[in-house]
């Protein structure tokens, strides 16, 4: 090679002193939010099976009710609320992922979406606590002596009064979530708007077990549509 042809491709060769950037590993983003989506499309799966799971009423019924339910059935009950635990847990990625799937069409409310869902989740892992207090009131398929006037005085006191304030933040956040994704009608269809919605009134507590059960079901299609939407 002669001298000319090494200063002509001279300027072709990087600078010794260059230092490669790497790129953002796009992949592991993609993996992170898969994981999210499976985790968020997991909460109401487990939510329903808490419900196939618990044996008691709901904790504002009758002391002697509730508590009886538990002593004929101990350590099912422990199982169901561990399983709530965990769908109220797992409910957290259902609030993060509406935030961050639907920053491009509503910014603004997304997030409020995901903070007011968020609170309620936290809430409600607090409110499972208390219920797993109340399997300790009971022993040898009984309610322990002055068990129920306990729970009675737990049902009449600020616990009650203080989980009330993120149940209502969870409502909230279900109807601005229901509009989140009404907005997003156009990338994702009307239906998840609708499922969402019917899943969590059918789900409140409010009607028999079964209709309960199916509630968490309904919900499962449109936390899979907020989870593909996540991936996008």
């Amino acid at each position: 090679m002669t001298q000319r042809q090494i200063s002509m491709g001279a300027g072709l060769l990087p600078p010794q002193h260059a230092v490669d950037v790497p790129a953002p590993d796009h992949d592991v983003r993609r993996g992170l939010r898969r994981l999210l989506g499976a985790i968020a499309v997991s909460s109401p799966v487990l939510f329903a099976t808490f419900v196939a799971l618990d044996p008691g009423p709901l904790p504002r019924e009758p002391a002697s009710e509730f508590l009886g339910a538990i002593a004929a059935a101990p350590g099912q009950y422990v199982l169901a609320t561990t399983v709530q635990l965990a769908a109220m847990v797992t409910g957290l990625a259902v609030a993060v992922a509406v935030g961050l799937a639907f920053r491009s069409s509503s910014r603004r409310l997304s997030a409020v979406a995901g903070a007011l869902m968020a609170i309620g989740c936290l809430g409600g892992t607090g409110f499972v606590g208390a219920k797993l207090v109340a399997a300790d009131l009971v022993a040898d398929a009984e309610p322990r002596r002055g068990a129920e006037e306990a729970w009675t005085a737990v049902q009449s006191g600020p616990l009650f009064d203080v989980m009330s304030i993120p149940l209502l933040m969870a409502i909230l956040g279900t109807v601005v979530v229901t509009i989140v994704l009404v907005r997003a009608r156009r990338d994702i269809s009307w239906w998840p708007a609708a499922l969402y919605l019917v899943g969590f009134v059918m789900s409140s507590g409010e009607f028999p077990d079964l209709v309960t059960f199916l509630g968490a079901l309904v919900q499962v299609p449109a936390v899979v549509v907020i989870a593909r939407q996540l991936n996008r």
